[in-house]
């Protein structure tokens, strides 16, 4: 019994589902689960509702630590258990577990890393929706939320079916495994006569990844902001690496402008100005930096400002 309700866990069925299924209550589910040694708590397995720990259960510095241990950066701790990595942030324990568990060089997510799956959803019709994601938890929420295109969700509309629960075909890939076996999966599916619901194209050089995709590392994200002004310039020219720095927890790193915002940094006309020089003019300060020029407009230094970015300009 334990060895069916593992492997169907594996493959995709939740906790809640196999409680129903066996007949036995959510926390001896999970205890079986825990005894094989099967992590609950990961963010790709676990489709049903969260362990929730008792009231100052992550104040306690070794459990928020234990938590922290087990993961590869601020990014992966913020996604898999955002309340302890608010209490280590609010606490100063995340510098310490920068030392001690976390790497700047381990990319928030990567191309080589074996943390993709292909996935599937069989409804009853014998039609099929073949996928891949790096976050199959997330995924899976996605396609059972009303989007304007998702496939999974408009068909079970359309033809009046239940989204099935998701089936894991394959674990543990990099990206381009991940392009190679949905595609694989989905000619296998068409041969066996199922009826294909995806709309977009599937194989190598296809859908998200692109088809040269760059790894966004700490240093890449950094050498990608150091072409940029300002934080709102770097979300705009670099979408991607704006994303994985501002959860990896370096974008306040690579900008800080914000810290000088909340100090008082910009209440003098010479840390204003220094700033401001960055830019081409006033209204473009306005456009892409508007804390600074709401700090010039209303001290009246909009004159001393423009003539100093004219000076530069003309230097």
């Amino acid at each position: 019994m334990e060895k069916l309700i593992v492997n169907e866990y594996i493959g995709g069925v939740n906790v809640k589902v196999l409680a129903k299924r066996h007949h036995k209550s959510h926390r001896t589910i999970k205890s079986i689960l825990l005894k094989n040694g099967i992590d609950i708590h990961d963010p790709n397995r676990n489709f049903g509702p969260r362990h929730k720990m008792p009231d100052g259960y992550w104040n306690i510095k070794e459990n928020n630590e234990n938590a922290a241990s087990k993961c590869r950066n601020r990014g992966e701790f913020s996604d898999k258990n955002s309340v302890a990595y608010k209490i280590a942030k609010s606490n100063g324990w995340i510098n310490e577990y920068d030392e001690k568990y976390f790497s700047k060089d381990i990319k928030y997510y990567g191309f080589d890393d074996p943390i993709h799956f292909v996935y599937a959803y069989e409804f009853s019709d014998s039609s099929v929706y073949v996928g891949r994601t790096m976050d199959l938890r997330r995924r899976d929420l996605c396609h059972r939320n009303k989007t304007q295109n998702d496939s999974v969700y408009n068909f079970s509309i359309e033809h009046n079916l239940a989204i099935p629960d998701v089936k894991i075909l394959e674990s543990g890939l990099t990206a381009t495994e991940s392009q190679e076996l949905e595609d694989k999966w989905k000619n296998n599916y068409e041969a066996n006569g199922w009826n294909l619901i995806n709309k977009a194209k599937t194989g190598l050089n296809t859908g998200s990844l692109g088809a040269s995709p760059r790894k966004w590392t700490y240093e890449t994200c950094r050498e990608a902001a150091e072409t940029c002004k300002n934080r709102e310039e770097f979300k705009k020219n670099f979408s991607r690496a704006h994303n994985v720095s501002r959860k990896n927890g370096w974008i306040d790193e690579f900008f800080p402008e914000k810290d000088k915002a909340e100090n008082g940094h910009f209440n003098s006309i010479e840390n204003c100005i220094e700033e401001a020089i960055k830019y081409d003019s006033i209204m473009d300060i306005r456009k892409k930096y508007p804390f600074l020029y709401q700090k010039i407009s209303k001290n009246k230094w909009t004159e001393q400002v423009r003539d100093a970015i004219n000076k530069k300009n003309a230097g």
